[in-house]
């Protein structure tokens, strides 16, 4: 398994293959954020953003057979000026497709993102996951993340 950057060349494959595909099975247990009708075009368009910014990382697992198999995106985040600490890596989205699951992929997606950590500089990483993804919070605990916050929604009616 390869574990590199993603690259301009292959955003329109990204967003199709994995991008998608996670956000549909992420829509499926968030009723608070459903997706639009067309999600694709946005995808790209954001994909493509991110490639241009230097506080932004996508990092994608490929198999070699040359498929994709995953991604992790992560972001720079400077804390608000009254915290004495160092920048956060917050790991926005983690993504194995389902026929690799449990092969160690997220666990070097992670990795990855953590690496682009040290070079960001970053004193601290975070990342967030579904109230029921039980399977996910075990690895990100094994992996040294713990809860330090939740985080409650509700509808304003």
């Amino acid at each position: 398994m390869q574990i590199r950057s993603l690259t301009r060349e292959e955003v329109d494959a990204f967003v199709d293959e994995l991008w998608i595909p996670f956000q549909r099975e992420a829509a499926a247990d968030e009723p608070f954020y459903p997706l639009a009708n067309d999600v694709r075009e946005p995808g790209v368009s954001h994909r493509e953003e991110r490639l241009s910014d230097d506080d932004a990382a996508d990092r994608l697992a490929v198999a070699s057979d040359g498929d994709f198999a995953g991604f992790a995106s992560a972001k720079r985040e400077e804390p608000p000026p009254v915290f004495d600490r160092g920048p956060n890596c917050h790991v926005s989205e983690l993504y194995v497709v389902e026929a690799r699951r449990r092969e160690g992929i997220a666990t070097e997606l992670l990795e990855a993102c953590t690496e682009r950590a040290r070079e960001w500089g970053c004193e601290t990483a975070s990342i967030s996951v579904a109230a029921g993804n039980d399977a996910a919070r075990a690895l990100y605990e094994r992996e040294g993340f713990a809860v330090r916050r939740r985080r409650l929604m509700r509808r304003v009616e």
